[in-house]
């Protein structure tokens, strides 16, 4: 992965496991990447989530799973 400028640092722990939750809607995820999995569950509406080539529209109650070093960005 040669995008540099797009690395998303995540804090290095024993257990990395990071859980975000967001109050305001719409919630918009800038294009970035990471070495860590990420795991999305929609608890509310909907994501519109673009993960390289592919573009996911995820309903309430779905889940997406998003590899490490894979570039991504959605909206909410």
């Amino acid at each position: 992965m040669n995008k540099t400028n797009l690395y998303e640092k995540l804090p290095l722990n024993l257990f990395p496991l990071n859980v975000l939750e967001f109050d305001s809607f719409p919630k918009d995820f800038t294009l970035h990447w990471h070495e860590h999995t990420e795991i999305l569950l929609i608890k509310e509406g909907n994501l519109i989530l673009r993960c390289g080539d592919k573009i996911i529209n995820a309903q309430k109650g779905e889940c997406i799973i998003i590899n490490g070093n894979e570039l991504h960005e959605g909206i909410t």
